[in-house]
């Protein structure tokens, strides 16, 4: 249940606060987030890959997100030009920061720097990650690289369903 914030609250943040934080205190309606044919790929207890179909204002495609102890570590949305990266960090600036774009323009491309990231750089950010487990975290390499594969296989079929939502709607 959610209890409404009494009106000298928000007030006193309002005065105390520059402009620019006082966005955290503010209310906005998450935006319509479809999921489906969401896949876990465990990689150890209390850690695994997901892997689902997206749908937001973006655009449409592939995500994977690495999860550990119940938190989303990083998340990349393979959505073509939209195409981003969400990396949990120790000190970000502001709800709208938490995503990097990627340069990488077509979903295919996405799919591999996703892999890529995860495979090569995990160890790197989850190192800066505010949570003190997920810093210390030790990964196992084996089952990490091995559900990398079934990812990138079912990103790649999600990737065609992609494709064919752009060429139906352009036609």
């Amino acid at each position: 249940m959610e209890f409404p914030r009494p009106v000298w609250l928000k007030a006193l943040v309002k005065s105390i606060l520059p402009p620019r934080y006082q966005r955290r205190f503010q209310r906005r309606p998450a935006a319509p987030v479809t999921r489906l044919d969401v896949v876990k790929l465990p990689v150890q207890n209390q850690v695994y890959l997901e892997v689902y179909w997206k749908a937001v204002g973006l655009g449409t495609g592939p995500s994977l997100i690495f999860n550990a102890y119940g938190q989303e570590a990083l998340r990349f949305d393979c959505l073509g030009p939209g195409g981003h990266g969400h990396i949990t960090l120790v000190q970000p600036d502001g709800p709208a920061q938490d995503r990097i774009f990627l340069p990488e323009k077509t979903i295919e491309a996405q799919i591999e720097r996703a892999l890529f990231e995860l495979d090569t750089n995990l160890v790197y950010w989850l190192q800066r990650n505010p949570d003190a487990r997920l810093r210390r975290l030790r990964v196992d390499r084996d089952a990490l690289q091995k559900n990398l594969v079934t990812a990138r296989d079912l990103m790649r079929t999600y990737a065609e369903r992609a494709i064919q939502a752009t060429l139906v709607s352009q036609s």
